[in-house]
C-alpha cells in the first residue's frame, strides 16, 4: 500500500466531490464512487480498515445484503438483468468499505461534506429554475415550473429523488451546527440558500415530503429558534410566512395543488383489487391505487411462486410482475405484454421492503429492515441527532412508497449519508468532535 498520509487528503476531497455531485447525472456520481474506492484501496490502512469493519457491526448488514443479491444471480433465469442489478448495487460494498470503515471523520470534514452537499443542491436548483423561468416567461405555461418539467434540465434524476435530496439539504441549512462560518455574510448567504432551496423543494411537488417538511422539520426549527435572541419575533415571522405559503398553494390553481387534489378526488382504491382490468384505463388511476396494485401483485407472486426463503432472484422479479399483470388482462397483456407500452409495464414495486422480499426472500427483507430501521436506535446518542433523525425518517417514508435502492440516485445518496452517519457514531470522542451548540450568530 502507498503512503497513507498522502491519500487521506485525496479521500476527503473525493468525499466532498461525491457529496456535491449527488443531485447530478449518474455518470458523475459513479466516477466519484469509483475514484473514492480506488483512493481508499491504494492509500488506506488495511489493518485499521479491518479493525473498523470488525467493530462497526452496522456495516455488516450492507455487505450481507449485497451478498444475497450477488448470490441470487445463480438462481435467476434472466442473467443479464441480474448482472446489471449487481453492478448497480456495488455501492453497497464500496461505500461501507471506503466511507464507513476506511476513514475516521472529524468535525471539520463532516462540516465540509454537508457544505458540499448544500452547494450541490443549490447549483442543481439554479440549473433547473432559471431555464424553467425563461420558458414560463416565453409561454406562460406554469406547469414548466413544477415536478418533472422542472428537473428535466438535469438528466437521470427524477423529481421525487431531487425533492428527497433537497429536503435533507434544507434540514442541514436549518439544523446543522455550522461552526466554521460566522458574521453577517454567512447569515445573508444562509438565508439566501434557505430561500432558494425552499422554493425549489416546493416546486418539486413531492406530496409526502412536503407534509414531512411542514409537520416535522418546521416545528423542530421553530423550537430551536425560540432559544435565540429575538426568537419569539423570528418564530412569529417564520410561522406567518409558512401560513402564507400554504394558503397560496391551497388557494391558487397550480400543479402541486392538483397532485393533492388527485389523492382526494380519485378515490378509486377499490380498483387495486379487481379481478379483470380489460375495461380499466390505467392512466386514470391515482398514484396510490397504482402503488397498492403493484404491492398486491408482488405479494401474490411471493405466495404463488413460494418465494418466501430465497425470492425469485434479482434478475427475474420484473418478468414475474409483468406476467402477473398479464393474468389480470391489464391492456390485454396476456397477448402482447412483452412489447406493451402500458405505464405499468416494467414498473417496480414502489416499496423497498417488498422489493427486497420478492427478489431475495425473507433474509433480504430482514436485512433491509435492519439497514433502514436500526439507525433510529442510535440517533439519540449522536450530537447531530435531530438532523439525522430527519434524514432517516424521510428515508423510511420514501422507502415505503419507492423502491429507492433500485436506482443509482437512491442507492448512492442513501448509502453515502448512512455511512457518514455510522462513521460519526463509531469514530468516538463524540463530545469533542460533534459539538452541538450553535452560536447565536449562526441562527437565522
Amino acid at each position: 500500500m502507498l503512503n497513507v498520509g498522502w491519500f487521506r487528503p485525496l479521500q476527503l476531497v473525493l468525499l466532498y466531490c461525491l457529496a456535491f455531485l449527488i443531485p447530478f447525472p449518474y455518470i458523475y456520481t459513479s466516477v466519484a464512487v469509483i475514484s473514492l474506492t480506488v483512493a481508499w484501496f491504494l492509500g488506506g490502512d488495511p489493518k485499521q480498515t479491518w479493525h473498523n469493519l470488525k467493530t462497526r457491526k452496522a456495516l455488516w448488514a450492507w455487505l450481507a445484503y449485497f451478498a444475497l443479491f450477488a448470490l441470487s444471480y445463480f438462481y435467476s433465469n434472466n442473467k443479464s438483468h441480474a448482472l446489471f442489478d449487481i453492478q448497480l448495487k456495488l455501492a453497497f460494498v464500496f461505500l461501507p468499505l471506503a466511507v464507513g470503515a476506511g476513514i475516521n471523520l472529524k468535525r471539520p470534514a463532516v462540516e465540509n461534506i454537508f457544505l458540499a452537499f448544500v452547494a450541490g443542491i443549490s447549483v442543481a436548483a439554479l440549473t433547473c429554475i432559471i431555464p424553467s423561468l425563461r420558458i414560463y416567461m416565453a409561454t406562460g405555461e406554469s406547469k414548466v415550473l413544477f415536478y418533472e418539467n422542472l428537473v428535466h434540465h438535469i438528466t437521470d434524476i427524477h423529481a421525487v429523488h431531487m425533492a428527497w435530496f433537497t429536503l435533507f439539504s434544507l434540514s442541514a441549512l436549518l439544523l446543522f451546527p455550522w461552526q466554521r462560518f460566522s458574521g453577517s455574510w454567512w447569515r445573508f448567504a444562509r438565508l439566501a440558500l434557505i430561500g432558494l432551496q425552499t422554493a425549489f423543494f416546493i416546486l418539486l411537488s413531492s406530496k409526502t415530503l412536503i407534509v414531512l417538511f411542514f409537520l416535522i422539520i418546521t416545528p423542530i426549527y421553530l423550537k430551536k429558534t425560540l432559544k435565540a435572541r429575538y426568537g419569539g419575533v423570528k418564530v412569529a415571522l417564520l410561522a406567518l410566512s409558512a401560513i402564507v405559503l400554504l394558503a397560496a398553494l391551497a388557494l391558487t390553481d397550480n400543479p402541486l395543488r392538483g397532485r393533492y387534489k388527485d389523492v382526494i378526488v380519485k378515490n378509486d382504491l377499490e380498483k387495486a383489487f379487481l379481478e379483470d382490468y380489460r375495461d380499466v384505463d390505467e392512466s386514470r388511476l391515482s398514484n396510490l391505487t397504482i402503488r397498492v396494485f403493484s404491492w398486491r401483485i408482488g405479494l401474490e407472486n411471493i405466495r404463488d411462486n413460494n418465494l418466501w426463503l430465497t425470492g425469485c432472484g434479482s434478475g427475474d422479479w420484473q418478468d414475474l410482475q409483468n406476467r402477473k399483470f398479464a393474468n389480470y388482462h391489464v391492456q390485454n397483456w396476456d397477448k402482447t405484454y412483452f412489447d406493451n407500452t402500458s405505464e405499468l409495464y416494467n414498473i417496480n414495486l414502489h416499496n423497498m421492503f417488498l422489493q427486497s422480499f420478492i427478489m431475495i426472500g425473507l433474509p433480504g427483507l430482514l436485512l433491509c429492515c435492519i439497514i433502514i430501521l436500526s439507525p433510529f436506535f442510535y440517533i439519540k446518542k449522536l450530537r447531530y441527532g435531530q438532523l439525522f433523525f430527519i434524514f432517516h425518517l424521510a428515508a423510511f417514508a420514501f422507502m415505503m412508497q419507492e423502491s429507492a435502492l433500485q436506482t443509482q440516485a437512491g442507492i448512492i445518496y442513501y448509502c453515502f449519508f448512512t455511512q457518514i452517519f455510522w462513521n460519526i457514531y463509531y469514530t468516538g470522542d463524540l463530545g469533542k468532535n460533534m459539538q452541538s451548540n450553535i452560536s447565536k450568530s449562526e441562527k437565522v
